[in-house]
Parts: structure tokens; sequence; C-alpha cells
């Protein structure tokens, strides 16, 4: 890809997201907040970055004063359980024992990646559908197994891995940022 290729795309990208859905998610975050839950996010590569990144996003960018935080967490950061689950069990569930031990019923699960495809991320969000947590996915265009597990699903306009990543880093902002408009009681946008 070119420097006019991600430009096009991106535009294409940015025309192509689902607003109301969007919005919607950076609802559903509010509400786990206010009822205490938390919100897990997991991701492989780049996607794993930013899951990190959300995370931070979440509880510092989204914050306002008086409200409860947004707990979440990247079951990605945590470096030395996840390879320890990967080892002694597989890569393919290292997640799903980490949801095993920390999430409850109510919780959030969101997965970031660029396939839908990646037999852990999958596995993380069969387990949490199964478990009575919201998953909320972000992926590329093309219908695949992750989206179809996903109460949520945030696909984005393209099937280039740079691209997506970057309108997932877009999304991931817009949702925090949407979510302390609501935290902080600013008036909803006109349709």
């Amino acid at each position: 890809m070119r420097i006019e290729d991600f430009i096009e795309g991106a535009r294409a990208g940015l025309d192509a997201i689902d607003v109301a859905g969007t919005r919607g998610v950076a609802h559903l975050l509010v509400d786990v907040a206010e009822r205490g839950a938390r919100v897990f996010i997991v991701g492989n590569g780049g996607s794993a970055a930013m899951a990190s990144h959300f995370q931070n996003d979440l509880i510092k960018g989204a914050s306002s004063p008086g409200k409860p935080a947004i707990r979440a967490s990247c079951l990605m950061d945590n470096v030395p359980l996840l390879t320890a689950w990967a080892n002694d069990d597989s890569w393919e569930v290292a997640l799903v024992r980490e949801l095993e031990a920390l999430a409850d019923e109510g919780d959030v699960l969101v997965v970031l990646s660029t396939s839908g495809r990646s037999s852990n991320l999958l596995r993380a969000a069969e387990w949490a559908r199964a478990h009575g947590l919201t998953v909320v996915s972000m992926t590329c265009r093309t219908p695949n197994p992750v989206g179809e597990q996903s109460h949520h699903w945030l696909p984005v306009e393209t099937d280039s891995v740079p691209l997506a990543e970057s309108l997932f880093d877009l999304l991931c902002h817009a949702i925090a940022w949407e979510a302390k408009a609501l935290r902080d009681g600013e008036p909803p946008r006109p349709a």
C-alpha cells in the first residue's frame, strides 16, 4: 500500500463506520461502570497493542469526577500469566483460562482482530458468550467467526491489516470519548 492507498482507504473506512453501533458500545461501557462490572480486552499483534491502549483510554480518558471508573483490563498485558497458560495448556485456551479466573456474568469482552479467525480470540469469545458476558468485536468487514459470536460487531470497511488497525484505533478513541461525554452529562447530538 502507498500513502494514497491509506488515505483513500481511510476515507472509505470512515464513511462506513456504524455511528449508532459505536455509540451503543459506549453506552454499554458506561452501564458496565455503573454496575461495577468489568471490561476485558484482547487482541493479537498490533491489535494487542491497541487493546492495551484501549484499556488506558477507558480507565483514564473516559474518567468522570464522582463516577466509578470503567474497570478495564487488557488480558494481553500480563505476559508471564499469558505465556504460562499458553505453555502449560495451549495458546488456544490461554485467554479462556484468564477469563475463567477473572470474569463474571455481566462483564464485557472486547475482541480486536483483523481476521476474526484467530483460535485464541475465537475461543475467548465463545467462552465469554457461553458464560453471560457481552461480546464486542472489531474486525475487518468480511464475516468471520469472532463477529458471529459477538453481541456488538463493529466491522471496518477494509481487508487491509494496517488500515484495519488504524480504524480500530479511531473506533477505540471514539468509544472512550463518547463514554466520557455521556458520563460528564453532555447533551446528546441531534440525529
